[in-house]
């Protein structure tokens, strides 16, 4: 399992390609409300939020925006989470190949 092949769950059936997002940045950083508002009038924003707080911006590299109500500390343990996951798998299919 790649990384092409993972997508980041970003709260309430919202999801993503992991390998589309460029960066992810707090929401309650002034410079990054402002990047949130300009790509708000360009319509380039998906809210992942369900009505609540925004806590992270995540910026793709297709151009688009997601705003997500789960933090960039949550969000980030969940991306440690799916590559102990796959290490794990990519570590017992060596051992089935190797007996």
């Amino acid at each position: 399992m790649l990384i092409d092949d993972m997508f980041l769950d970003l709260g309430y059936g919202y999801k993503v390609a992991l390998r589309e997002v460029y960066a992810m940045f707090p929401m309650n950083l002034a410079p990054v409300k402002e990047m949130y508002r300009e790509y708000w009038r360009q319509g380039k924003v998906y809210r992942a939020t369900k009505g609540r707080k925004a806590k992270s911006f995540l910026l793709l590299q297709n151009g688009w925006t997601f705003v997500s109500a789960l933090s960039t500390d949550e969000l980030n343990e969940r991306i440690w989470e799916m590559r102990r996951i796959r290490k794990a798998k990519e570590s017992l299919m060596e051992v089935g190949t190797d007996a």
